[in-house]
């Protein structure tokens, strides 16, 4: 198949930026842990609805409990 195309490079082109990753920085990401095994996840009006084993939480888009 590369003997069809000669004039392709087997290279990709450098980046024209330098990459800038920092690993050092931290994040604080909202979480959430139910006492019973999740079993679905589902968002309706901005609310986030959690199915575990018998339970069901609705959770705020920060993942804090409403019930």
């Amino acid at each position: 198949l590369w003997a069809l195309c000669p004039s392709l490079q087997d290279q990709c082109d450098k980046s024209s930026e330098t990459s800038k990753l920092n690993l050092s920085v931290t994040y604080k990401l909202p979480t959430f842990t139910s006492d019973f095994p999740i079993q679905n996840m589902v968002t309706q009006d901005g609310i986030i609805y959690v199915g575990a084993v018998n339970r069901i939480y609705a959770l705020a888009p920060n993942l804090t409990k409403l019930s």
